[in-house]
């Protein structure tokens, strides 16, 4: 399953982009804002006002209208479908943060286990800052993945979180308030992004 999302992540932040600012369907507006209503009756502010990722079998279009989409959409999959996933987020990637983020972290957490796979794009490889949405091309190596699962049903949730990690110096004082000792270490100050779930039966 590692290996299926290192894969994964390193093809969808490969690719080229553009530099003008993409434009939001009709589904795009209105997913983000019916998941945040949901969210905000259930999370904590932490949620509020970040994006989705949907699921498919085919390829979901970036412009496509509700019905449309919604035809396409599934939480429910066998190994041997095709799977793909398509992130919507409620701005452009430049704005959904007060500064920008050094890189993505993508957190996969496989039947609710409590520490998730975790893997990092770089800054470099990001999409271009007026991306709001993109597809997630799970399907190669998705076979030898789902290899390593045990037999049955599986739940999968998908989350990006953004990474900015930041210096933060420590300063040691006496009693009278003298500074005696320093000590430097690094904050990640990064936000949560998106998120979407399905299951999965092998």
């Amino acid at each position: 399953m590692k290996k299926l999302f290192l894969s994964l992540i390193l093809t969808a932040f490969a690719l080229n982009v553009y530099s003008q600012a993409q434009i939001q369907g009709e589904y795009h507006k209105y997913i983000v804002k019916k998941t945040d209503d949901e969210r905000k009756k259930s999370k904590s502010k932490e949620w509020w006002g970040a994006g989705v990722i949907l699921f498919s079998k085919q390829d979901i279009p970036r412009e496509g209208k509700i019905k449309e989409v919604e035809g396409m959409l599934s939480n429910t999959f066998t190994a041997d479908d095709k799977f793909v996933g398509r992130v919507y987020l409620p701005r452009a990637v430049n704005k959904m943060d007060a500064v920008p983020p050094q890189a993505l972290i993508y957190r996969i957490y496989i039947d609710d286990a409590s520490t998730p796979y975790q893997v990092g794009v770089r800054k470099d490889v990001m999409k271009e800052g007026g991306w709001s949405s993109w597809l997630l091309d799970f399907t190669d190596n998705f076979q030898t993945a789902m290899n390593s699962l045990t037999e049955g049903t599986h739940k999968v949730r998908v989350e990006i979180w953004s990474s900015r990690e930041v210096d933060v110096k420590t300063v040691y004082v006496d009693e009278n308030n003298k500074p005696i000792a320093f000590s430097k270490d690094t904050d990640n100050k990064g936000k949560f992004w998106a998120s979407g779930d399905f299951t999965i039966s092998k």
